[in-house]
């Protein structure tokens, strides 16, 4: 099957082309010239369009009454079954195509060992059965352990601390029997000391990426932990994650995690985990190549006439003008958020298209729309894709799987907002 997309602006690493792209069956096989051979089998007009690499999210506990670690929302409460769980992941599959992504890590709550253990087998049963679609086999790329090795309470976030546990390399192992070898990312809070050392070091010998947030280590401590193998920094300034401006222990995990150039650091671009000055602040400090923007969505993500819930014994509510999810009681304590990808890459281009004052930095100078799409795309595509070691996608290259979006962006009017109008996923239309 041959598809040639024509008249796109093409997003790639180097900047912004009009050009045109053929897909041969699953991959890119020319850019801007007829890769020769036989015609195409159909020709899509994308003239006014923008031709992304399909977006990755790295970090996402779940959408569309999905939610990873309790399964499919219905009738006010989460089912049990497994019937109803497999049928949450596939309504939650497409949901993320929806938005444009076409790779997807979904993200576990802390939760009683058990039901945890059961989420994962039938996650890995679902998505390597016969019965499970395309787009589910494909976008779902595998699990991110997020919860389960937290240590403090003052640090739990949205989390329930009664489901904290000590690192160990047996409770890993066991859970990644039950997932049939698909957990990627693991969350190690550093101040379990000996205990955390020693789990990221075989994380990291063993090809899964350590984690660490939801941390009040000091900076000596991470720093440590960053020597065993952590690269990966969870949702950078929440969680939370201290800071010290005192120059005991070098700091705090925050000014650790800035001075280590090996760690990545999630960042959640809604807006309201995070200001927009400080995001562009971690740009600068870090280095565009080492910032991925997440959307830490919950299940409650795209559920229209949801307003309160309760989570594994965390009462949560979405905000009044439905942006975000809340802790009940707990003033300022965010509970995952409702932001997707697209929204995510829209709320970046009207953050780098305008002139900001930063917290750290006096000014951060407004970018070019052409700038500010190659850098989006960084930060949504191609970074998620480096970290997760998925050398053929996140970036719009020949030869790499056709892992692509078609989008409209209007505005900024006064925020630009991309408008998701086709998908291809290994080279198959999916939306």
């Amino acid at each position: 099957m041959k598809i040639r997309i024509e008249n796109a602006t093409l997003v790639m690493a180097d900047g912004c082309r009009k050009s045109d792209l053929e897909i041969t069956d699953e991959r890119i096989s020319s850019i801007g010239r007829s890769s020769g051979g036989n015609a195409p089998d159909r020709i899509i007009d994308a003239a006014g369009r923008y031709l992304l690499a399909g977006f990755i999210d790295v970090h996402s506990n779940g959408i569309a009454g999905f939610d990873f670690t309790n399964g499919w929302f219905r009738d006010s409460n989460f089912s049990q079954s497994e019937k109803d769980y497999c049928k949450g992941l596939e309504t939650a599959a497409q949901a993320y195509a929806d938005c444009g992504v076409t790779r997807v890590l979904l993200t576990s709550l802390a939760a009683p060992l058990e039901k945890l253990r059961t989420g994962l087998r039938w996650y890995a049963s679902w998505r390597s059965s016969d019965q499970a679609s395309y787009v589910a086999k494909n976008i779902l790329a595998g699990v991110y352990v997020e919860g389960t090795f937290i240590k403090e309470e003052a640090f739990r976030g949205a989390h329930n601390s009664a489901y904290f546990n000590q690192p160990s390399i047996e409770l890993f192992q066991d859970l990644q029997e039950c997932a049939r070898g698909q957990i990627r990312v693991v969350n190690v809070a550093p101040e379990w000391g000996q205990a955390a050392l020693t789990l990221i070091a075989h994380l990291s010998r063993n090809q899964v990426i350590a984690a660490a947030g939801h941390t009040g280590s000091d900076g000596d401590a991470f720093r440590a932990a960053v020597d065993q193998g952590v690269r990966l920094a969870v949702h950078l300034f929440n969680g939370p994650t201290v800071g010290s401006f005192k120059p005991f222990f070098h700091g705090g995990a925050l000014e650790a995690i800035l001075r280590s150039p090996e760690v990545t650091a999630e960042l959640i671009v809604d807006g309201y985990h995070v200001d927009p000055s400080y995001v562009l602040d971690a740009l600068v400090r870090k280095g565009q190549d080492r910032i991925v923007a997440i959307t830490d969505s919950m299940f409650a993500t795209r559920m229209k006439d949801l307003t309160e819930f309760s989570i594994l014994g965390v009462d949560g509510k979405v905000s009044e003008d439905g942006r975000y999810l809340e802790v009940k009681g707990r003033k300022n304590t965010l509970c995952g958020s409702v932001l997707t990808m697209d929204q995510a890459f829209s709320n970046l281009l009207t953050w780098f298209t305008r002139d900001r004052e930063g917290i750290w930095y006096q000014n951060h100078a407004a970018l070019s729309l052409e700038a500010a799409l190659t850098k989006a795309s960084a930060l949504c595509s191609r970074n998620p894709a480096s970290l997760l070691g998925l050398a053929q996608t996140g970036a719009i290259v020949e030869g790499n799987l056709a892992d692509l979006v078609i989008a409209e962006i209007i505005g900024p009017k006064p925020e630009y907002q991309l408008k998701v109008k086709k998908v291809f996923l290994r080279g198959r239309e999916i939306v």
